[in-house]
């Protein structure tokens, strides 16, 4: 079936550009939260994850 999908040149390297920005951006992610110092993870770990109901 996909070989009769013809792909021109510009089609193959906008698909390899979206896969290596997502790959770049995980990856970073990864890193990032792999880097943080205890202190931040304690900061983060104490945000409120729910809106607060003083209505």
């Amino acid at each position: 079936m996909f070989r009769r999908l013809i792909l021109e040149d510009w089609q193959r390297s906008l698909s390899i550009l979206g896969w290596a920005m997502f790959a770049f951006v995980f990856i970073s992610t990864g890193v990032r939260a792999l880097l943080l110092s205890r202190d931040e993870v304690g900061r983060m770990e104490g945000l409120p994850l729910e809106e607060d109901l003083h209505e």
